[in-house]
């Protein structure tokens, strides 16, 4: 292969091998499946603070949407979980696998950004992706809200606004699933009218430091 012509020795070979990693232990996540009945939940109005707005799905959009969702996850205890928030890169990837789906839902996919100052200059904060495979059900799909701009009642606006973009589109309920430790995203679920319906666990591996 034309990658190892430039080696002239085993002994250089082996200083540009790749790292290894040895797997130490796992890791269990507790994961909670939630539920919302529309039939038993009115959605109250979309409140979106001021100095903030709310922009429709615009496939154009789709790199400011990954540049959101890793700047509110990279850090989180979902990133433990989900290779793809650890980078830009992978948040990309991810938001072309979601928006290309069959079952993709723009009505329910919204971003979130700052009003433009008199400059013109705004700042995407949020961003939130909606699915739904027939009129029975949907499911939300990676809300989030980058870490300086949370508890402002953002997080609320947006997933107030996706869930009633289900609802036009004759969605009956619509699920989400979070991660047990985030205690303020469930809370949230469940000031909306979220039930839990399922507890599961999910298994990480725990890797070593790279050895070379």
């Amino acid at each position: 292969m034309q990658l190892l012509t430039n080696y002239n020795s085993a002994s250089q070979l082996q200083r540009h091998r790749l790292p290894t990693l040895t797997m130490t232990s796992i890791s269990y996540y507790r994961r909670f499946r939630m539920e919302l009945v529309f039939a038993d939940h009115p959605l109250p109005p979309v409140a979106l603070p001021t100095g903030f707005e709310l922009n429709r799905w615009d496939p154009r959009d789709l790199y400011r949407h990954a540049v959101a969702k890793f700047r509110a996850f990279r850090d989180e205890i979902d990133a433990n979980m989900f290779d793809c928030f650890k980078s830009l890169a992978g948040c990309e990837r991810l938001m072309l696998e979601i928006s290309g789906q069959r079952s993709f839902l723009p009505g329910a996919t919204w971003l979130m950004s700052r009003t433009p100052d008199r400059r013109g200059f705004s700042e995407d904060v949020g961003t939130i992706q909606g699915l739904c495979s027939d009129s029975e059900f949907g499911t939300i799909q990676n809300i989030g809200i980058i870490p300086d701009c949370r508890r402002l009642g953002l997080g609320r606006a947006l997933l107030l606004q996706s869930l009633h973009g289900f609802r036009a589109r004759g969605i009956a309920r619509v699920y989400l699933e979070a991660t047990a430790e985030n205690e303020s995203a469930i809370n949230l679920y469940r000031s909306i009218g979220f039930r839990l319906v399922r507890t599961s666990y999910k298994e990480v591996p725990v890797y070593d430091k790279p050895q070379r």
